[in-house]
């Protein structure tokens, strides 16, 4: 977990530094719907990795940012006077981030990360403001398991096997939809959340490859998850905004064009039941078992066997 959460602080900070840069661009060019889209992505990312990991405030302040920002796309422009207001929430934001990391609004010049030697110390003698508030999960990737059992989720250690129940544990899962169905994915192999982006067609690859994007300059495959799992799949990435789960299996990373992303869950392994007695349309190869939650049945995919970096995409 410590070393998802500095990846997350590390990633963040780059997101933030960029979004200022572009926002001083946008305001001499502030129609520049390349500069728009750019900033709405790294805030929206930001926001949906903060989610994911329970950082319940600095979701709350990305979501402000957001909010600004989804009004600017919509207009395709900054009104006058409007970046003040844009910069001021991207300061809320910034002081979020340093109040999680830090434990206070400003970071420190040097070093631009916490100290080894506090990297090192055990958890239980570390101070709460370097841990993410135990998993709060907001509005935008949020599920109803805290009203029925009366707490919030918390975030847990994943071991990357396929063993559907080690005894006595409790895993976690990101939560989306493919035509309405939940499905689930474990949290610890999920990299980030992002908004649909361009994505280039290559031609002679697999049906349920859609194509490359560049995500930071980063060239990563995408697939239609539905048609990865066998399901019927138009192909309209227009009509309905899509979320793309960015999942990094051995240090490859793959977007999974999915529907929408619903929330974070723990489920007791006693709650999952093997991928051997499950009847339906998708193949058993993908499938890590079935979740029995307060919700309802989540589907829980095994993300190495859908994303299959040593696979042929050709």
């Amino acid at each position: 977990m410590k070393e998802l959460i500095e990846e997350f602080y590390a990633d963040t900070q780059s997101h933030v530094e960029s979004v200022e840069e572009t926002l001083l661009k946008l305001d001499k060019d502030p129609s520049n719907a390349e500069f728009i889209d750019d900033v709405f992505r790294r805030v929206h990312s930001v926001k949906g990795n903060a989610g994911v990991l329970g950082f319940s405030e600095i979701h709350a302040e990305g979501t402000k940012l957001e909010s600004l920002l989804e009004a600017v796309r919509e207009r395709k422009s900054v009104e006058p006077g409007e970046m003040d207001v844009l910069f001021a929430a991207l300061d809320a934001l910034k002081e979020s981030v340093n109040l999680a990391r830090y434990g206070k609004t400003d970071a420190p010049e040097k070093p631009a990360r916490p100290p080894r030697k506090e990297q090192e110390t055990p958890a239980s003698q570390q101070s709460s403001p370097a841990q993410p508030q135990a998993a709060k999960v907001s509005p935008a990737v949020q599920t109803d398991t805290s009203a029925e059992t009366g707490h919030q989720p918390e975030l847990a250690a994943e071991k990357k096997d396929k063993t559907p129940n080690p005894a006595n544990e409790t895993r976690t899962f990101l939560t989306f939809t493919l035509d309405a169905e939940k499905y689930g994915l474990a949290i610890m192999d999920v990299r980030e959340i992002i908004l649909i982006e361009s994505v280039t067609p290559v031609p002679n690859t697999k049906d349920f490859v859609e194509g490359v994007m560049n995500l930071r300059d980063q060239i990563i495959p995408v697939f239609s998850l539905k048609r990865r799992l066998g399901m019927a799949d138009d192909g309209n990435m227009d009509e309905t905004e899509k979320n793309i789960v960015v999942v990094e299996i051995s240090k490859s990373a793959t977007g999974l064009k999915v529907d929408e992303v619903t929330g974070i869950v723990n489920i007791h392994s006693k709650n999952i039941t093997s991928p051997d007695r499950f009847r339906g349309g998708i193949p058993t190869d993908f499938l890590h078992g079935i979740g029995d939650t307060p919700d309802g049945v989540i589907i829980l995919l095994n993300s190495a066997d859908i994303c299959d970096p040593e696979g042929l995409l050709y």
